[in-house]
């Protein structure tokens, strides 16, 4: 009875409350879509009394609860496989045609130079010296050897729990318009203009989700790619000038 209490608190203290409330969501959705069809297929049922203990008895002895749990069980896990599988089709195939695409791109020539011109002309900030290849790439190679591999594997763990973050959210939101659904056609008074809205408002979030994941997803590998091309074109520069020195 103070778990709304217990949420407020840790919200005016000022810890996270979302994950809870998104589970407690979660929940709440599945036991009103499982109302819904139980009354739907079976009967109108009514609450038990919280006095009345024969009947919570009868209700857990007799096996009355082994239907709606059935019902709540099935509802629940074939929600959640046709939101994952939504996501998973989603978001793999376009994953894999933006990886595909990534790890096509090289670093050239007129790459480099086109950087350093953006880095050396940036109206946001004005470097205190005029950058060329020798003293980037010799930068470059500063700013990269002196980062600690913790950092680097407490950023891929950021990126991952953010990455899980969206998919979980895009569950909850995908079950959310489905539960507004059945709402729209069981409460009267909904209305045409709030189902609108909300569905809208739901898609809009969804699509921002679904992004944002595609976004955490490609980050890892185009960092990576980035550093692997660099690397190989400093290598190819550097072979290149010997060879002009021998010659």
């Amino acid at each position: 009875m103070n778990l709304p209490f217990n949420i407020i608190n840790e919200y005016l203290d000022g810890k996270p409350v979302y994950p809870l409330a998104r589970r407690i969501l979660n929940l709440l959705f599945s036991v009103s879509i499982t109302s819904f069809l139980f009354e739907k297929f079976y009967f109108k049922y009514q609450w038990i009394s919280i006095t009345d203990y024969k009947g919570m008895l009868d209700f857990l002895v007799k096996g009355y609860f082994f239907v709606p749990l059935c019902l709540f069980l099935i509802v629940h896990y074939t929600l959640l496989s046709i939101t994952y599988c939504l996501f998973v089709l989603m978001t793999m195939r376009k994953s894999n045609k933006l990886l595909k695409w990534i790890y096509k791109l090289e670093f050239k020539q007129a790459d480099s130079q086109t950087l350093i011109h953006k880095i050396n002309t940036n109206p946001l900030y004005s470097s205190p010296i005029e950058f060329d290849e020798t003293n980037f790439f010799a930068l470059y190679n500063e700013i990269v050897n002196n980062i600690p591999p913790e950092q680097l594997i407490e950023l891929e763990g950021t990126i991952k729990k953010q990455r899980n973050v969206c998919e979980k959210n895009f569950y909850l939101v995908i079950k959310s318009i489905i539960c507004i659904t059945v709402y729209f056609f069981i409460v009267p008074y909904f209305g045409w203009l709030l189902f609108s809205l909300s569905v809208f408002i739901l898609l809009l979030l969804a699509l921002l989700l679904y992004f944002s994941y595609l976004l955490l997803d490609i980050v890892p590998s185009a960092i990576k790619k980035f550093h692997f091309e660099v690397s190989k074109y400093m290598e190819q520069s550097v072979a290149n000038l010997q060879n002009s020195k021998n010659v």
